[in-house]
């Protein structure tokens, strides 16, 4: 029975229905992926931003701390001299003869109980008036006899910036006799700058916590000294509410927007900062959202393309004939599901001192190893590499622990690359790569390949079963187009594989039935259109170059992801005419006539 015509209404209002709403659904989903996975990806880069600045500002503290109490002690040293001969004492000499050792120091000078500078250092200095200094009068006025952090000056003997260091002198009668003051570079406070590797925009700074006062601040090359950190700055408000943490603002001397972690020195009344640029560390991210952003933008237009297409051909099957109604209609075409691709999972990674001894780790080391920061923390490299194969029961566990102890040990610092199979109790592949580090020592990194040499032997398995097949074997993607073939397939379609990949089935295939003059069949198109396994007997296949045809079996099955989808089809051809008689059996193929 043959259907009434279908109207121009109906079938806008069809191809609306079919195309473009589950096209414009299918753009709205695609989007509002992106932007949960765009999300995603930038809180995580920030989250990991936030814990390396919290691993850095351990190192800048103990650093920090490390200076103070050298000068504590060195002012503890002079004030011992001063209370047993008085303010004039020959410091030059001391210095000279190795009594007193500068190191980070610019100088070291006694001020007497007047304000005067009377022993120095610096050679042929002057005596001169500092009782107007904060670090002479701090003291003339306070009986406390601690170290006393000043803010940063220009020195009157030593005539650079400096911060001061200083220690009141009492005699044994506990009377104020002067001042003890050690001069210190502010640059040696973020000296460790270039180590953290924290970019071109990133920050290390020095703050007293009573009066909010840089003693130390540097930003790639640029340093500064002396500013207040206003009563406003996220670093006072933050102060107020915990010793230590992290936060995200601008800066108010540069304006850059940072991620800095910062921390509290428990001795001394100072806190010290680490900050990434933000813009510096999410450089990587930014690539990855406008890759996204650019895939959306692709995958829209093809979507959107394809609706307008379908739409089209609608038309076309209608006008040509109105009894193609939509049971005729190809299926709404599916989006792929976007999917988090680009969530980033550290390495193991720990780092050696020139000395071999650990001197930096990360999280994910100390749960390879299932040891504690305090078990592992003075671990030499051989303790590393004992601790890595400690549950390994393998035959060989010994020789490995001992190669991998020697990569660690190697003095050299070349970049290295090594592989260890470790048995715990499962079968598990690491790979260690060793790189050198810039004033000594190596970083390692270590990153689990179970999976990737899984693969690896599989196709290699793979390879080696199709080869030993006396059939022909042939897989091809979800497109039809070859991805493998055995050496039975290259002898009965007559196509070498390197030409044969690659290329569409039906083009390296010619498949008729028992009647030559019917349709070419291409049994890959077969199985993917249903899906399920389909056989073929009294098939007649023709191989390259040849107008002669071979009776062949054909078996097709679809190859199916886990999810259930079809990502090709594996097809199997024996030649059956070599069964039913001793010499193969060829048929010419007849030639078409034109009309």
């Amino acid at each position: 029975m043959i259907s009434s015509p279908i109207s121009e209404t109906r079938v806008a209002q069809i191809a609306k229905r079919r195309y473009y709403l589950p096209g414009m659904a299918l753009v709205i989903a695609l989007w509002l992926a992106l932007g949960s996975a765009i999300g995603w990806d930038a809180d995580s880069e920030i989250r990991t931003a936030q814990r390396q600045t919290e691993a850095l500002i351990d190192v800048l503290d103990a650093h920090t701390t490390r200076l103070m109490r050298e000068a504590e002690q060195l002012a503890n040293l002079v004030v011992w001299q001063v209370e047993k001969h008085g303010v004039q004492l020959p410091m030059d000499a001391y210095v000279k003869s190795n009594r007193v050792k500068l190191d980070v120091f610019l100088q070291i000078a006694v001020i007497d109980r007047h304000g005067i500078l009377r022993s120095s250092t610096v050679p042929d200095f002057k005596p001169i008036d500092l009782s107007d200094r904060e670090h002479f009068r701090v003291h003339l006025e306070n009986s406390n006899r601690g170290l006393f952090i000043g803010k940063p000056v220009f020195g009157r003997a030593s005539g650079k910036p400096s911060i001061q260091l200083s220690r009141r002198v009492e005699n044994d009668e506990g009377d104020f006799i002067g001042v003890v003051v050690i001069s210190m570079d502010p640059a040696y406070l973020t000296q460790l700058y270039d180590d953290l590797r924290l970019g071109s925009h990133g920050l290390v700074a020095v703050l007293g916590t009573n009066d909010y006062v840089i003693r130390a601040r540097r930003s790639g090359p640029k340093d500064a000294v002396g500013m207040v950190a206003p009563e406003n700055s996220v670093l006072r408000q933050a102060l107020k509410s915990a010793p230590s943490g992290s936060y995200q603002s601008e800066s108010f001397i540069d304006g850059i927007a940072r991620i800095t972690s910062y921390k509290k020195l428990r001795d001394y009344p100072l806190v010290v900062a680490v900050g990434f640029s933000r813009f510096e560390y999410l450089a990587a991210f930014r690539a990855r959202r406008d890759f996204l952003l650019i895939a959306g933008l692709l995958m829209t237009t093809l979507i959107l393309f394809a609706s307008i297409r379908q739409a089209k051909l609608l038309r076309r099957v209608v006008v040509s004939s109105n009894q193609e109604r939509a049971s005729r209609e190809r299926e709404a075409m599916k989006a792929e599901r976007v999917e988090a691709l680009f969530q980033a999972i550290p390495d193991v990674a720990f780092g050696l001192s020139p000395e071999g001894k650990l001197d930096g780790l990360n999280p994910h080391f100390l749960k390879l190893l299932a040891v504690s920061k305090e078990a592992i923390r003075n671990a030499t490299s051989d303790d590393i590499a004992a601790a890595f194969f400690r549950s390994d029961l393998s035959a060989d566990r010994l020789a490995k622990q001992g190669a991998l102890g020697t990569a660690l040990n190697s003095p050299t610092g070349e970049r290295e690359c090594l592989i260890f199979r470790v048995k715990n109790p499962t079968a598990l592949v690491y790979e260690v790569r060793l790189e050198s580090r810039r004033g000594g020592g190596r970083v390692v990194l270590i990153r689990d390949i179970t999976l990737q040499t899984r693969v690896r032997e599989s196709e290699r398995d793979l390879d080696i079963t199709l080869h030993a097949i006396n059939d022909a074997v042939i897989s091809t993607d979800e497109q039809g187009r070859i991805k493998r073939m055995n050496p039975m397939a290259e002898q009965l379609t007559g196509w070498p594989k390197q030409e044969a990949l690659a290329r569409p089935l039906g083009e390296v295939l010619r498949i008729v039935g028992p009647d030559p003059q019917r349709e070419v069949m291409d049994p890959a198109q077969e199985v993917l259109g249903t899906g399920v396994d389909l056989h073929w007997d009294g098939q007649r296949l023709s191989a390259a170059n040849s107008n002669m045809l071979r009776d062949v079996m054909i078996s097709a099955a679809p190859i199916r992801a886990e999810d259930g989808d079809v990502r090709g089809v594996v097809l199997v051809l024996r030649d059956v005419s070599r069964d039913a008689f001793s010499e193969p059996n060829w048929t010419p193929i007849p030639r078409q006539t034109g009309h």
